[in-house]
């Protein structure tokens, strides 16, 4: 992609930019492309750009061919402009940047298309529907941080995983939320552990889900304990809209902890981060740095002076979901030396 329409891609201010989940070292045959359902608005604005191409001589069906790095026909990507309903992600995408050669792209004309790019699948069949917004949201930055609090991506098979022992909230927090983002229904998975609580389960096999998680908000795959950190998409933001973000962190990873509210992590990065947010929210906190088995362990508290207003902030911009964390945070109380 020329440079300018990749700075122009990446910067699209609150809209997802949804190109990112097209990965061209791992998506090499047509059967592993994200597809895009082709909505009215969307198939007009395609439309309005293959006849623009043709007015000025290039035939929009051979840039495409071109770009891929595997062999596609001329009638499959064709079949996709006029009868299919669904068309690759990232056909899409390489039909902006050719229109980018003749005009300038503006970042409306972005975004407009974007916005339409919602409904999505791959060739493993309708089962694998799924809705992904095109705008950055409150939720969308929560259900990060709980990933990154107690989810897992598996490498290589596209499967997200999180596993808990609380079922009310996952059933009554976690389930509404999924299925109002994503448009698609979960059902968990009881494990019973002999001699243990026992733990709720959710499996979900998504590609375009997954890269979501993966590509967007940079969550590692597999073993992600000292690699984790907030997203660039995330720290791009204000301190204050990085609370929905630290929500999920806390909903999932943080709990009581040395007489008040904490967390302990081997990412460093993670830690960086948080601690950058929580400075400039003007909340104080004390850190351990330990060492177990060769390998750091960072501890973070919330400072007990510091606990009402970390309350006010969260229930001012997002509150926490999770009873029992609600509970922690609400039950720490901070009383003032009186100094005579």
């Amino acid at each position: 992609m020329v440079d300018g329409v990749n700075f122009l891609f990446q910067n699209i201010g609150c809209t997802l930019n949804l190109f990112h989940l097209h990965d061209p070292r791992l998506d090499t045959s047509l059967r592993g492309l994200i597809r895009v359902r082709l909505v009215p608005p969307l198939r007009s604005r395609l439309k309005t750009i293959c006849n623009d191409l043709s007015h000025h001589q290039l035939d929009p069906i051979d840039e495409i061919v071109e770009k891929f790095d595997f062999k596609v026909d001329r009638s499959i990507v064709e079949r996709w402009l006029t009868r299919d309903k669904y068309i690759p992600l990232v056909g899409i995408q390489y039909l902006l940047v050719s229109l980018d050669q003749i005009h300038k792209l503006s970042l409306n004309t972005v975004k407009e298309t974007l916005k339409n790019c919602t409904e999505m699948r791959v060739s493993t069949g309708p089962q694998n529907i799924i809705r992904i917004p095109a705008s950055l949201s409150d939720d969308i930055l929560y259900l990060a941080g709980v990933i990154i609090g107690d989810g897992c991506l598996c490498s290589a098979t596209y499967r997200i995983n999180i596993e808990k022992a609380n079922p009310q909230y996952m059933r009554s927090v976690f389930k509404p939320l999924v299925e109002k983002l994503f448009r698609i229904h979960i059902n968990f998975k009881v494990l019973k552990r002999p001699g243990k609580q026992q733990t709720i389960l959710w499996i979900k096999k998504c590609k375009p889900l997954y890269r979501l998680l993966e590509k967007i908000f940079e969550i590692p795959r597999g073993e992600k304990a000292r690699d984790a950190r907030m997203s660039s998409l995330v720290r791009t933001l204000s301190p204050i809209n990085r609370v929905p973000f630290l929500t999920g962190l806390f909903d999932t990873d943080w709990g009581s902890y040395g007489g008040t509210f904490g967390t302990s992590t081997a990412s460093k990065h993670l830690l960086k981060d948080v601690k950058e947010t929580l400075n400039k929210l003007n909340v104080d906190f004390t850190e351990n740095e330990y060492c177990i088995n060769g390998f750091k362990s960072y501890h973070l508290r919330i400072a007990r002076s510091s606990i009402s207003n970390l309350r006010e902030i969260l229930a001012g911009r997002y509150g926490l979901k999770n009873p029992k964390r609600e509970h922690v945070l609400n039950s720490i109380r901070y009383r003032e030396v009186m100094k005579w």
